[in-house]
């Protein structure tokens, strides 16, 4: 394995993975709200090493499209 490949799979991983203040900044929530909703269960993450969350941009996507959705049925 090279250094570029290995490069490549760590900067594609991060572009999987959110941090909690990304994650309040596409959802328009702050970073505490986001935190308390993983410990809710209401959206899944990883826990890091180090003991910090990282969120998957799918999923985290799939949310906004529920709340957009959800938006868009109470009008």
């Amino acid at each position: 394995m090279t250094n570029a490949d290995k490069f490549d799979r760590e900067g594609q991983a991060a572009k999987d993975f959110l941090t909690p203040g990304e994650v309040a900044r596409l959802l328009h929530v702050s970073p505490k709200t986001v935190n308390r909703w993983a410990h809710e269960g209401r959206l899944s993450c990883i826990v890091t090493l180090g003991g910090h969350r990282r969120f998957p941009r799918i999923e985290v996507e799939a949310a906004i499209q529920r709340m957009q959705g959800d938006a868009a049925g109470r009008s």
